[in-house]
């Protein structure tokens, strides 16, 4: 009767008030069934939900070998010790830790961030390899305010999306890429330089870099595009040595038609943060790779220890090699590190709400398998990159060619701080437009 007669009871003055009271009370009645529901909710949880997104389709796929083997040993391991406590709840839940696929495009990265958030209900996503994944995951955490922990994409592309509140980039830069390849260059003896990109976005802003990086007078820098007549200009050009950002069959494709025009290469440098063991083996009687050297972060003989399982990097690669009988990907080391960061905020968060853990991942100090992990004022850890070079050595124990990385072993990881840009901005000062931009 109150709603029916609506116009005509508003006219008096208690009635108004009767309604306001009315209102009121429903508000206050809904408000405290919905704390009551969402407290019955949260004393019901029994797991932490970890989503994972990398490529293990498309183009990059080569990039997530080992990814759900490495991190799923961890995991479990971390659940048999008990899982993490969450003080909220006075008691210690499992990690529940989902797999989700970006086919290596932006929409699938996009599309499997947006299900694991808002049909999984994931407390924290962990996504790798390639920025085409990463930077997209991260922008839907962004906007989600979900924690989003990255390992294993180019800081750079990444820093230029930030600034970052709920994203961490645990990575390398080209600047430290290209200082491991000048190590090469000039330990070589190389004068004439030839550096080769593919035509995407990445591939002509490291040829910008690179060409601007490589100050020595005695080395001349000519940049080509790569393409049929590659192999042609670089004989004409004289070039002693190879720089090259390139997919890994470009590559090969590449180093097999520089045998066969016999250019004399005194080293080839691959920007490329995994080396396929498979396909090196393939075409092992079709190229030499033996002057191959690769910029690396992780290698098996770095002299760092797991915080959560106390192995070694060589106790990983040996792990690796009796599990699945195949030679160990440097991916392992990114893997398995990721989990350590994440279990090790988690555990010092206490707690799963995305304040808690932005708060404790400010505050990390670690000792991982990558290295000393701690992060700088805009989310980062850059990994530093030691050259790596690969030597055959025939039929190996496991049944197939092997290939050895020799690499010096260096202290891995320095913090690094706001580049110019950065420092006069801060996540507050994002407009809105910047995030419907990202």
């Amino acid at each position: 009767m109150l709603f029916l007669n609506y116009k005509k009871t508003l006219k008096n003055k208690n009635y108004r008030k009767l309604i306001a009271l009315f209102f009121i009370a429903v508000f206050c009645m809904c408000s405290l069934c919905a704390c009551s529901l969402g407290g019955s909710k949260a004393s019901k949880k029994n797991y932490i939900t970890i989503g994972r997104i990398c490529p293990l389709t498309g183009e990059y796929s080569e990039y997530a070998e080992g990814t759900l083997e490495t991190e799923r040993a961890a995991v479990e391991a971390l659940n048999e010790s008990g899982g993490i406590y969450v003080d909220t709840l006075d008691k210690k839940l499992m990690v529940r830790y989902l797999l989700e696929d970006s086919g290596s495009t932006k929409l699938g990265a996009e599309a499997a961030a947006n299900k694991l958030i808002n049909e999984e209900h994931a407390d924290v996503i962990i996504v790798s390899d390639t920025n085409a994944t990463v930077n997209a995951v991260s922008g839907v955490c962004e906007k989600a305010k979900v924690p989003c922990f990255c390992v294993n994409a180019e800081m750079d592309s990444w820093l230029a999306q930030g600034p970052y509140k709920y994203c961490f980039n645990i990575s390398y830069d080209t600047e430290g890429q290209l200082v491991a390849a000048e190590e090469v260059i000039k330990e070589n003896g190389v004068s004439n330089l030839g550096l080769i990109t593919d035509s995407f976005e990445e591939g002509k802003a490291f040829a910008e870099k690179a060409q601007k990086f490589c100050t020595d007078e005695k080395i001349k820098v000519v940049a080509f595009s790569f393409g049929e007549e590659i192999v042609k200009q670089l004989k004409t050009g004289n070039v002693d040595g190879i720089l090259c950002y390139l997919g890994t069959d470009d590559y090969i494709s590449l180093k097999a038609d520089i045998n066969r025009a016999e250019i004399g290469l005194k080293a080839s440098i691959l920007v490329n943060e995994h080396w396929p063991y498979t396909e090196l083996s393939a075409n092992s009687q079709s190229a030499s790779f033996d002057e191959t050297y690769i910029p690396v972060c992780w290698a098996p003989v770095y002299e760092y220890e797991s915080s959560l399982t106390k192995q070694s990097g060589a106790d990983l690669e040996d792990w690796w090699k009796k599990e699945y009988v195949s030679p160990c990907p440097e991916t392992v080391g990114y893997r398995h590190g990721i989990i350590e960061v994440v279990v090790d905020v988690l555990r010092r968060a206490m707690a799963v709400d995305s304040e808690s853990v932005v708060n404790a991942a400010h505050d990390i100090s670690l000792d991982t398998v990558l290295g000393p992990i701690a992060y700088s004022r805009n989310n980062s850890v850059v990994l530093s990159c030691t050259p790596a070079q690969w030597h055959y050595e025939g039929s190996s124990a496991l049944g197939e060619n092997k290939w050895v990385e020799t690499v010096t072993v260096k202290k891995n990881s320095k913090k690094v701080e706001e580049s110019e840009t950065e420092k006069e901005t801060t996540v507050e000062e994002k407009t809105d437009s910047d995030s419907k931009d990202k």
